[in-house]
């Protein structure tokens, strides 16, 4: 066979092998197209409406859910929520916030979230607790544009308020996660006289706390983290990172 043959022979191969390559590049790219499209989307918009709303609804913002609880149980795990408050709420139990990102943020206008004592068991033994979150699995939480009122003890029993989980934000100590992540922003945050409890409680090794434009009253003092006493400056606190400038 002359040069010129097998010279040819080889433009044929070659053209042969660079057709094959296209095609199996395109069916590896439509492959890819579709394992991406079939990845679930984890981040999750919600509305929420206690006034209007029904966990039986879809939670989107015309057929909005009832509870704060309805959104994150419709959110996968290791997901985050985005929930917009329709309405003022009322916050009468404790929710898990398991394994999630909550993002609460009152919808247009300020809402007004206020916080309630709850019956819990705790140890065998019933307690009184602050309804609110317990964080589990590396959970967060960011809290926003909301006027936060917690409750006055008048009327109740604080003599069964005797736990760390007198607290809006908290964790388990055995088995729970072993850093606390609250962030509050543009919001205020009050509290009676007589409110017993915190703000957070960590049952691990630390604790990130963060504000933005936060208002607290000034009684909140010693109230903020479980175990630490008014007046506390955060820098002496080797497990806590805040901008807040005392406790």
């Amino acid at each position: 066979m002359s040069l010129e043959g097998k010279i040819a022979e080889l433009v044929t191969a070659t053209n042969g092998l660079i057709s094959t390559f296209n095609g199996k590049k395109n069916e590896i790219d439509q492959s890819v197209l579709k394992a991406v499209a079939a990845v679930p989307n984890l981040l999750k918009t919600w509305y929420v409406d206690q006034a209007k709303g029904d966990d039986k609804n879809n939670g989107s913002e015309n057929s909005p859910f009832s509870s704060i609880e309805a959104a994150l149980n419709a959110t996968p795990f290791g997901g985050g929520a985005v929930v917009f408050l329709k309405s003022d709420y009322v916050a009468d139990r404790r929710v898990a916030v398991n394994g999630k990102f909550l993002y609460i943020v009152g919808a247009g206008d300020r809402k007004k979230y206020t916080v309630k004592y709850c019956d819990a068991t705790y140890n065998g033994e019933d307690v009184r607790i602050l309804s609110g979150f317990l964080f589990d699995f590396g959970a967060a939480i960011s809290i926003g544009n909301l006027d936060i009122k917690l409750p006055s003890i008048a009327g109740d029993n604080p003599e069964r308020m005797n736990t760390g989980y007198v607290s809006m934000f908290s964790s388990v100590a055995w088995g729970g996660q072993p850093v606390m992540q609250v962030k509050l922003w543009n919001s205020t945050i009050s509290a009676p006289d007589d409110f017993k409890g915190w703000l957070v409680n960590s049952g691990g090794a630390a604790v990130a706390f963060e504000v933005a434009t936060v208002k607290f009253s000034e009684n909140l003092k010693g109230k903020y983290i479980n175990g630490v006493p008014g007046g506390t400056l955060p820098s002496t606190l080797k497990w806590v990172l805040t901008n807040i400038d005392s406790f």
